[in-house]
């Protein structure tokens, strides 16, 4: 299966991140069962990796709610590019709309 290039929207210095220090969806343990990094079966672990990052970086409850409209835009970004079931789309966005 090949992968969609979406471009995303991130602070410069997420890029710079290796992998390895990029978070995911969950707040880690059990919480991770609750949040996973897919949303049926679609990996959005990016998506949250950028949130992860804006929001650690947010000194204000403004510079956080701006984190949590680019977690839905890079989800929906994600999900509208490469999910071209329009029932399997609907439930993806739906359940982005929860994150």
């Amino acid at each position: 299966m090949s992968r969609t290039a979406v471009t995303l929207f991130a602070p410069p210095e997420f890029w710079r991140l290796p992998e390895s220090e990029r978070g995911g969806c969950g707040p880690g343990g059990v919480g991770d069962w609750f949040v996973p990094d897919t949303l049926y079966f679609l990996d959005v672990k990016v998506a949250c990796s950028v949130h992860d990052l804006m929001y650690s970086q947010g000194d204000t409850e403004s510079d956080r709610e701006v984190a949590d409209r680019v977690l839905l835009n890079n989800l929906v970004r994600i999900i509208q590019a490469t999910t071209s079931n329009s029932i399997m789309r609907w439930l993806r966005l739906r359940r982005a709309h929860t994150y």
